[in-house]
């Protein structure tokens, strides 16, 4: 792995490499990246379900703007609630 022209120090093992990458990107975008062959036979065949689209979402950060959805009905359930609470 390499840095600006430079070999990254202390990246001696594969094992080491890998968990350095790992660190640099989400969970589930970095299960894209890195996967055995079991992994890849079940994306070919599609029969992965929803964990592709997941990552798909995830990669994209549409994850986020579906949680901010989530959080903002709720806020705005709690303020209606407290708005009536006045009354």
């Amino acid at each position: 792995i390499w840095e600006d022209g430079q070999e990254l120090a202390g990246l001696d093992t594969l094992q080491q490499k890998e968990s350095f990458l790992r660190e640099l990107m989400p969970p589930r975008v970095a299960d894209l990246f890195f996967f055995d062959g079991e992994k890849l036979q079940m994306l070919a065949e599609g029969s992965t379900g929803n964990s592709l689209a997941d990552t798909v979402r995830t990669l994209f950060g549409l994850n986020l703007v579906e949680q901010l959805q989530r959080d903002q009905t709720e806020f705005f359930q709690l303020i209606f609630l407290r708005y009536l609470s006045f009354f």
